[in-house]
């Protein structure tokens, strides 16, 4: 579950798309086990406001559209059973990049 939280903390510091291969690389597996990663995230995803978008050629990104800080950190302490995942300037620069777009991100 820890490679999961890893794949979301991925995605929610990226400022676009992030290819299949780049989160394998970045992780240290295979594609194929970032595409079973996957499929297991969107199980856990089901019933929570955080979404995937998937882009052919593209890759896979969260939905910044509709997701919150709030919705961030509590599937990250869903997947870890953990109740603090991200330390204090972890949760601020979050909370900065949902609340000021992720264009705006330092």
């Amino acid at each position: 579950m820890e490679r999961l939280a890893d794949i979301i903390k991925i995605l929610s510091s990226s400022l676009g798309f992030v290819s299949i291969d780049d989160l394998a690389h970045d992780l240290g597996v295979t594609p194929r086990t970032i595409r079973n990663d996957l499929i297991l995230l969107e199980n856990a995803l089901e019933g929570s406001k955080v979404r995937l978008v998937k882009k052919r050629n593209q890759g896979i990104a969260l939905d910044k559209e509709n997701i919150s800080e709030k919705a961030v950190l509590n599937l990250l302490s869903q997947i870890n059973g953990e109740k603090d995942f991200y330390s204090s300037s972890e949760r601020e620069n979050l909370i900065h990049i949902v609340r000021y777009g992720w264009q705006h991100h330092p």
